[in-house]
């Protein structure tokens, strides 16, 4: 089984379902459909293309026909499309099942994601985990909560969270806020997981070397997926200090700044204040608009 695979869904679609095989064929159909043609025709593929003619003569066109409506009369799309599921190790019975599935859904899934302002974060996942979670040797819990995890460390290197957000982000929503709005649009009530479970579900996917996490003051827990422990801890530490030293600068400056102020070397706090109303009264590109609250 090859491990660099990866697919590519919005949050939301957690919330679609629970159950893996309808998750494993919506997340890989929405990958299949938005990247087929950037897949099969970047990277190796570009440069050797045998290597793409040989995996697609290897396939039953025959069994595949009945999905070839789904895809514009040029045949390209479609053979890029099969060609990347015949990447994925997936055999015509099953791609055809997914497509269709998938298609099926394609419309409710955009619709869904249209009803609440703002784009759902992109979950990018190896495709060799979603298959375990299919399988049943990557529990439901796990697959939620790193999910929740990668959707809100995306490209960083290292990221704060919280368990209330993990507890959200599993459900599939992108904040509470969200939640809260999608409740009074008629959605039912969540599930979610407890922090228990959330915790117990972090030390496990840590203990797969899936992600490595840091508690800093006992409250501030750091997560990554791209760093190991020793290259966390540099970043956390890099971090911290590079804080410390902004507010210790900050803190000088500002005891430096009321010693001229006193010694009359410095602008009054009354030119300060001056100085400030200025500024928020100038005007150079927008107009500000003063309002008086009566009481």
């Amino acid at each position: 089984m090859k491990t660099d695979n990866y697919v590519q869904f919005p949050l939301h679609f957690l919330k679609k379902s629970k159950d893996p095989k309808e998750l494993f064929y919506m997340t890989t159909g929405h990958t299949l459909f938005r990247y087929a043609d950037h897949y099969a025709n970047n990277g190796q593929y570009k440069t050797r293309p045998i290597i793409k003619k040989k995996m697609l003569d290897k396939c039953d066109f025959s069994v595949l026909k009945n999905i070839a409506q789904y895809f514009p009369p040029d045949e390209i799309q479609f053979r890029d499309y099969v060609f990347m599921g015949m990447d994925f190790w997936l055999e015509e019975e099953e791609l055809v099942e997914l497509t269709k599935y998938y298609r099926a859904i394609q419309r409710e899934l955009y619709q869904d994601e249209k009803l609440v302002k703002g784009k759902s974060p992109t979950i990018r996942l190896r495709f060799d985990l979603l298959e375990d979670f299919k399988n049943g040797s990557f529990s439901a819990n796990l697959f939620q909560v790193y999910c929740a995890i990668l959707s809100v460390v995306g490209r960083k290197r290292v990221c704060r969270i919280t368990y209330d957000h993990i507890q959200y982000r599993a459900a599939g929503y992108r904040s509470k806020n969200i939640y809260t709005k999608c409740l009074k649009m008629g959605e039912k009530e969540a599930e979610f997981l407890t922090k228990k479970q959330i915790s117990y579900a972090v030390d496990k996917l840590e203990e797969k070397s899936l992600l490595a996490t840091l508690l800093y003051k006992n409250r501030l827990k750091y997560y990554s997926v791209r760093l190991n422990i020793d290259e966390l801890y540099q970043a956390v530490k890099k971090i911290k200090s590079r804080s410390s030293e902004y507010f210790t600068k900050k803190k000088h400056y500002e005891k430096h700044l009321l010693s001229l102020s006193k010694k009359g070397e410095g602008p009054s706090v009354e030119e300060e204040g001056q100085l400030k109303h200025k500024r928020l009264t100038k005007t150079s590109n927008k107009t500000f608009e003063y309002k008086h609250l009566k009481v």
